[in-house]
């Protein structure tokens, strides 16, 4: 689909011109309870968290699970897409709710990619609850699984250590958080298509070298991780 497309090609804005004009067509078609209508959505929304529009994104995906409710049951990554929005929108306790019935469906249906998703969407409902603890466990959970499941590079690691540099942030420990959010910013470096989660570590570690004391690189880190996202998506958007 051309909007997908568009979507995995940092086109963000275009993409949610297109999924607009996509689900218009299929509100006259008569698609609107649709599986393919649901998929449709799910991208319009994660192409909307991107956009930095996250109550429009959980409208999105709200429609989704009623849609899959009616269908037979919300899979795991509608739940872990739901989950991490309610996070960014600092409901990490709704998140967790949505969440923990995720994983033990993914685990009963020995469906190992979803629990892991599932592990992931936990670990930062629970760092963002204070549960730290918790957390740091569900990651380790996450990265056996991974390390037996994937190759050494693969997008997963970065946004496992993604995930352990704000774990660590969280906790102050800021010389661990520096070494995991280098080592994301190596692994989504290294891939084409990866820019906006680049920038975004690259905005953590600008954060880390700040609380640091060391100005300059901070201030580096930070215009790099601008200048990302202003090519992804315009200038005004930062």
């Amino acid at each position: 689909m051309l909007a997908d497309a568009e979507r995995h090609a940092g086109q963000f804005m275009r993409a949610a011109e297109t999924y607009q004009r996509v689900s218009s067509a299929f509100d006259r078609l008569g698609l609107a309870d649709t599986a393919s209508n649901a998929v449709l959505l799910n991208n319009w929304a994660i192409d909307l968290v991107a956009l930095g529009q996250p109550v429009r994104a959980a409208r999105l995906i709200e429609r989704v699970m009623e849609i899959d409710r009616a269908s037979g049951g919300v899979d795991g990554f509608t739940s872990t897409v739901y989950a991490r929005i309610l996070v960014q929108l600092e409901r990490p306790a709704e998140a967790r709710a949505v969440l923990e019935p995720a994983l033990q469906n993914a685990v009963r249906n020995g469906n190992r990619n979803s629990a892991n998703m599932v592990r992931m969407a936990l670990a930062g409902a629970d760092r963002e609850t204070g549960d730290l603890v918790r957390a740091a466990t569900m990651l380790d959970a996450a990265q056996r699984e991974i390390s037996t499941m994937l190759p050494p590079g693969h997008e997963a690691f970065g946004a496992l250590h993604s995930s352990r540099a704000q774990l660590a942030y969280r906790g102050r420990d800021l010389a661990a958080a520096l070494v995991e959010v280098d080592q994301a910013i190596r692994v989504f470096g290294a891939r084409p298509g990866l820019v906006e989660r680049e920038a975004t570590a690259r905005e953590l570690k600008s954060r880390i070298l700040l609380d640091l004391g060391r100005l300059d690189e901070a201030l580096r880190e930070a215009q790099r991780g601008r200048q990302a996202f202003d090519e992804l998506l315009g200038p005004s958007a930062t």
